[in-house]
C-alpha cells in the first residue's frame, strides 16, 4: 500500500462513520423512545473526543486541528449551557451557527501551520478562541435583530438554500468548502482529507440545530475524522518514506517477518548519486530519487522499499530468482535507457510556433541515471532473512566494483 491510498481509505472512512451515526442515531432521534445510554454517549463522548484529540494534536504538533477541536469543544459547552438547556428550538443559533463554522475553518485553512505553542500557534489560537467568544457572546446577549439582518435573501427564489439556510451563511460556507477542496489537490494527505470530511460533518452539524441528537452526532462525526487524520498521519510518517512514497524500512522489517519459503530479495543502489548531489545539488537528487521511485514502484511481483539514501529493497515474494532477474534487467534497461532531463529553476513559460520551449542559457542538460542491482532467493545456504539480505547487500557491492549498471545474482 502506498500514499496514494490515503484519499480512497479517508473516503470510505467517512462514508463508513455517517451511514453509522445515521443508522444509530436516527432509530434514536425519536422523543417517545427513552434512550439513556444515548443521552450518556452524546453527552460526554464529545467532551472525550475534543480533549483526546487535542492532546493527540499537542504530541504531533497539529496546531491547525487542535484549533478545530479547541472550537469543537467551546461550541460543546456553549450548546449545553445556552441553547439545549431550553426546550424550544432557538432561531439565533440556527443563524449564527452556520457563518461561524467556516470561518473557523477559513481561518485555519489560510494560517500556516507552525505547530501549537510556537509565536505563531498562539496567534492561531488567540483568534480561533476570538471567535468562539464571539460566538459565546452573541449567544449570551441574544440580540435577536442580528437574525433579520443575517437572513437577508438577494439570490433568486430557484438558487435559494434549502432548510432555511441563511443566503450569505451558505455562501460563505461553499467560498470555505472550494478553499479545502483546493487544498486537497494541492495537498494529497489523509489529514487534508480528514479536515474536508470534518468542515462537512461541521456544516450539517450547524444546519440540525433543532436536533440534540443530529447537532451532537454530527459533531463527534467530524471529531473522529480529525482524530483519525491524526493517528493515519502520523502513522503514515513512521512506515513511508515522504520524499518517494515508498514504505519504509520499519515497514520493510515487518514484511521481512512475514514471508513464506519462497522468495527473493534485490537490494538498488543508484550508481554515482553522490556526484549527482554534489554536482547539480541536492534539490536534482530528491528528483532522481522519486524518479527512480516511480520506477521501482512499478516492478511487477514485487513490494519496494526505501532502506536508506540512495538504496531500495525490493521484495519477490513467491519468486524465485529467474523470475526477479528478468525484472530486474527490464528495470535497469528501462532507466539506462531513459535520459533524466534537469530542469531549471526558471523555464520559459511561452512555447514556439512549434510547440517547443525556446531554449534558455539555464537550460541543464540529461543525465543517465544507471543502478546496481544485487538479487538474492532463499536457498539452503541462506534460510534465514537476515542471511538473505545481507548476501543481496554483499551481491550489490559486488555488482559496483565490477563496473556498475548491472544485476548481480548469488
Amino acid at each position: 500500500m502506498t500514499l496514494g491510498w490515503q484519499k480512497p481509505l479517508a473516503s470510505a472512512a467517512l462514508f463508513t462513520t455517517v451511514v453509522t451515526l445515521l443508522a444509530v442515531t436516527e432509530p434514536w432521534a425519536s422523543p417517545a423512545r427513552a434512550a439513556p445510554v444515548r443521552d450518556v454517549l452524546l453527552s460526554f463522548l464529545p467532551y472525550l473526543l475534543t480533549v483526546a484529540g487535542m492532546v493527540l494534536a499537542v504530541m504531533f504538533r497539529h496546531g491547525r486541528e487542535f484549533n478545530l477541536l479547541l472550537f469543537f469543544l467551546l461550541l460543546h459547552l456553549s450548546l449545553d449551557h445556552f441553547v439545549w438547556s431550553t426546550p424550544e428550538e432557538d432561531p439565533l443559533i440556527a443563524t449564527l451557527l452556520p457563518l461561524f463554522v467556516p470561518a473557523v475553518f477559513l481561518l485555519n485553512e489560510l494560517m500556516r501551520e507552525r505547530g501549537v505553542f510556537s509565536q505563531y500557534g498562539l496567534v492561531r489560537i488567540s483568534l480561533t478562541g476570538l471567535l468562539a467568544s464571539l460566538l459565546i457572546l452573541l449567544m449570551m446577549v441574544r440580540p435577536m435583530g442580528i437574525i433579520a439582518a443575517l437572513q437577508v435573501r438577494f439570490l433568486p427564489a430557484d438558487l435559494a438554500p434549502p432548510g432555511g439556510l441563511p443566503e450569505i451563511a451558505a455562501l460563505f460556507a461553499l467560498a470555505t468548502g472550494l478553499v479545502v477542496l483546493y487544498r486537497c489537490f494541492r495537498h494529497t494527505t489523509c489529514l487534508q482529507n480528514s479536515v474536508l470530511f470534518a468542515f462537512v460533518a461541521a456544516m450539517l452539524a450547524s444546519v440540525h440545530t433543532g436536533s440534540w441528537v443530529a447537532t451532537n452526532s454530527w459533531l463527534i462525526t467530524a471529531e473522529v475524522l480529525l482524530i483519525v487524520g491524526i493517528i493515519f498521519d502520523s502513522w503514515s510518517l513512521a512506515w513511508y518514506d515522504e520524499l518517494t512514497g515508498l514504505a519504509s524500512r520499519r515497514a520493510l522489517r515487518q514484511h521481512l517477518q512475514q514471508l513464506g519459503r519462497r522468495y527473493a530479495i534485490a537490494m538498488v543502489d543508484i550508481d554515482h548519486f553522490k556526484k549527482i548531489n554534489d554536482r547539480w545539488g541536492h534539490d536534482t537528487g530528491d528528483q532522481v530519487l522519486r524518479m527512480v521511485a516511480a520506477c521501482l514502484r512499478r516492478v511487477p511481483g514485487s513490494h519496494a522499499y526505501r532502506y536508506g539514501g540512495e538504496e531500495f529493497t525490493l521484495v519477490f515474494p513467491g519468486r524465485d530468482r529467474e523470475e526477479a532477474q528478468v525484472a530486474m534487467e527490464t528495470l535497469r534497461q528501462q532507466l539506462e535507457s531513459q535520459p533524466f532531463r534537469i530542469r531549471a529553476r526558471r523555464r520559459p513559460r511561452r512555447h514556439r510556433g512549434d510547440g517547443r520551449r525556446p531554449a534558455t542559457r539555464r537550460e541543464k542538460p540529461a543525465l543517465q541515471i544507471t543502478v546496481s542491482v544485487g538479487l538474492v532467493e532463499r536457498t539452503p545456504r541462506h534460510q534465514h532473512v537476515e542471511d538473505v539480505v545481507k548476501a543481496a547487500d554483499r551481491a550489490l557491492y559486488r555488482a559496483k566494483r565490477s563496473g556498475r549498471n548491472r544485476v548481480v545474482t548469488v
